[in-house]
C-alpha cells in the first residue's frame, strides 16, 4: 500500500463514519503538501504551503486541543523514522500551540488515534 492510498483509505472511512462523531466529511481535510511537481511545488511554496506539515487535519476541537493533525508515512516504513526535520519541528510546533498531533503508517492505527481524539479527549 502506498502513502497516498493509506490517506485514501482513512478519509474514506471518516465519511462513512463521522456521523458517529457528530462531526461532518469536511471537518478532515488534506494539507497539499507533496505528490506535485517541482512548478507546482514553487508556486505553492510561494502561495504558503509549507514543508513539513502534516498530511490531514482534523478542523474539530477536542478538550484541550483546537483539532487534530495526522502526518502518514508509507505502510511498512519506520514512522519516527520516516520524519523529516522539517516534520519533526512542524509536529513538535503545532503541539505546542494546542493541536493534537499524531504520525502513523496504518490504517488501523489512525482509524484508533482518531477514535482516541473524537471520542476520549471531550
Amino acid at each position: 500500500m502506498t502513502e497516498e492510498r493509506l490517506q485514501y483509505e482513512i478519509v474514506r472511512w471518516w465519511d462513512a463514519n463521522c456521523e458517529r462523531f457528530e462531526a461532518e466529511p469536511s471537518d478532515l481535510a488534506h494539507i497539499p503538501n507533496g505528490m506535485m511537481s517541482e512548478s507546482a511545488r514553487r508556486r505553492s511554496h510561494a502561495l504558503g504551503v509549507r514543508p513539513g506539515y502534516p498530511d490531514l487535519m482534523l478542523c474539530v476541537p477536542r478538550g484541550a486541543y483546537h483539532a487534530m493533525f495526522i502526518e502518514l508515512k508509507r505502510p511498512g516504513r519506520s514512522v519516527a523514522g520516516g520524519l523529516s526535520d522539517d516534520q519533526r519541528r512542524i509536529l513538535s510546533r503545532l503541539c505546542d500551540l494546542g493541536y493534537y498531533t499524531f504520525a502513523c503508517n496504518s490504517f488501523d492505527a489512525a482509524v484508533e488515534a482518531i477514535t482516541h481524539y473524537m471520542e476520549n479527549l471531550l
